[in-house]
Parts: C-alpha cells; sequence; structure tokens
C-alpha cells in the first residue's frame, strides 16, 4: 500500500497501522540520516597503531613487506586470501599477493607456502 492509500484508508486499524509504519519510517530515516553527521576524536595516527616505518623489504618482521606509504604491511597469510585481490595470485613469502609466473612469483616451494 502507498502512502495516499495509507492515508486514504481513513480512522480504521488498517490506517492506524499504516500511518504508525509510516511514522516510525520517518523517524527511523531521520536518525539513520544524522547519524554520520557527528565524528568524534581525532582522526587515527598510523604511527599509534603499530606500523612500522620501512624503505625496503629487510625493514620489516618476518612475513611482511614495505608498501608503497612506506610502512610493513600484509596483504595475505595463505593462497587463499589473495582470491581478493585477483585470479591466479600466490601467497609468497613476505605475505604480498604475487603473479603466478611473474616477476615476483615463488622460487621454490618455501616461499609460497602455506600459513606463512
Amino acid at each position: 500500500m502507498n502512502a495516499q492509500g495509507c492515508w486514504a484508508s481513513g480512522g480504521g486499524v488498517v490506517g492506524r497501522v499504516c500511518k504508525w509504519v509510516w511514522n516510525v519510517a520517518l523517524v527511523m530515516g531521520l536518525l539513520w540520516s544524522s547519524a554520520c553527521e557527528h565524528q568524534s576524536g581525532l582522526p587515527l595516527n598510523p604511527d599509534e597503531l603499530g606500523y612500522l616505518v620501512c624503505a625496503r623489504d629487510s625493514d620489516c618482521r618476518p612475513g611482511r613487506f614495505c608498501n608503497r606509504q612506506g610502512y610493513c604491511w600484509v596483504e595475505c597469510r595463505k593462497t587463499a586470501d589473495c582470491a581478493l585481490e585477483g585470479e591466479g595470485l600466490l601467497c609468497d613469502r613476505m605475505g604480498r599477493c604475487v603473479q603466478a609466473g611473474g616477476d615476483q612469483a615463488c622460487r621454490r616451494q618455501d616461499d609460497c607456502e602455506e600459513g606463512v
């Protein structure tokens, strides 16, 4: 039933229920739209999150690599994690999704073993 049909149904039970539903929907819509207007707190500082600053992969702990933003990062722990990045990707020992057979492909089984 649309809004016009709802209001036209008069003062019967259907009309009261219909008006109640529309009022609840209006209030919920107003609450939802105003929920994102206020932000509290300060923006996150990457330095406070424990990410290590790096210049190259060797600056990072095992299983992590130095990303383009200069932080130690991990994209995957096992090859199945790379499915979100694209098809035909493997998880290398640095925690990076690499193209199978590409420049950074695994040279041995240990380089791309599951659960690194």
